[in-house]
C-alpha cells in the first residue's frame, strides 16, 4: 500500500498548524528543507519576544515593524510559484500578501499571541485582538480599513494558495504542476471541518 504523502497527513488533521500544512503542501511539488523553514520562523520569531503583555493594537504594529524593518520581507504583487511557498518566501524575504501574512501570524503564535488570517475582498490581513479585532494589511496598499472582513482557517488559507498556483502554473504553461494543484484542490474539498 502506497504511503500517505505528507500533504495529506497534515490536511487530514482537524485543526493543522498554518506553518506544517504550507511546508507539506511546497513539498509536494518539489524537495523542501523543512527544518531550516522552521528554524527560520523560530529566529524570526524572536523579534517578537514580549508580545504578550501588549494589547492588540500594538501587538499588531510590533508584528509588521518586525516584518518589514527587522526581517526585511518585502511584497510581491505577482502570482509567481516561489512567491507562495513558504520555505522560498521565508529564504528570500519576498512573497505574496497571502504568504507574508501567513508568516505573521505564525510568528505571532510563536510569541504567544493569537492571530488569524483574514482577508477582504482585494486585501489580505493578519487579524489580532479578539473583541476589538486590530487588522494588519501586509502589502503596504493603501486606504481605509475595510468594514466586513472574513476569517481563514488553515485548510481555507491552504485553498487559497492552491488556487494561485494553479493559476500560476497554467500561466507558465507548467501543466504537471497546474495539475498537481488541482488534485490537492480536491483533497482539501474532503478535509474535516475545523
Amino acid at each position: 500500500m502506497r504511503p500517505a504523502s505528507p500533504f495529506l497527513s497534515v490536511a487530514r488533521q482537524r485543526r493543522p498548524a498554518l506553518d506544517e500544512l504550507l511546508l507539506a503542501l511546497a513539498a509536494h511539488f518539489r524537495p523542501v528543507d523543512h527544518q531550516h523553514a522552521l528554524e527560520c520562523l523560530d529566529d524570526y520569531s524572536r523579534h517578537l519576544f514580549g508580545l504578550g503583555v501588549l494589547h492588540a493594537d500594538a501587538q499588531a504594529s510590533c508584528v509588521l515593524h518586525a516584518l518589514r524593518h527587522d526581517i526585511g520581507m518585502q511584497t510581491a504583487h505577482c502570482d509567481e510559484p516561489d512567491h507562495l511557498m513558504l520555505d522560498r518566501v521565508l529564504d528570500r524575504r519576498r512573497g505574496h500578501p497571502l504568504l507574508l501574512t501567513a508568516i505573521a501570524v505564525e510568528l505571532a503564535r510563536r510569541a504567544g499571541v493569537s492571530a488569524g488570517v483574514c482577508s477582504s475582498p482585494e486585501h489580505w490581513f493578519a487579524a489580532f485582538g479578539d473583541e476589538d479585532i486590530v487588522l494588519v494589511e501586509l502589502s503596504g496598499a493603501a486606504g481605509p480599513p475595510p468594514t466586513v472582513v472574513q476569517r481563514h482557517c488553515t485548510h481555507e488559507v491552504g485553498y487559497r494558495v492552491l488556487s494561485r498556483l494553479c493559476h500560476a502554473y497554467n500561466a507558465r504553461a507548467l501543466r504537471r504542476d497546474a495539475s498537481r494543484a488541482a488534485r490537492l484542490l480536491r483533497t482539501l474539498h474532503s478535509c474535516p471541518e475545523p
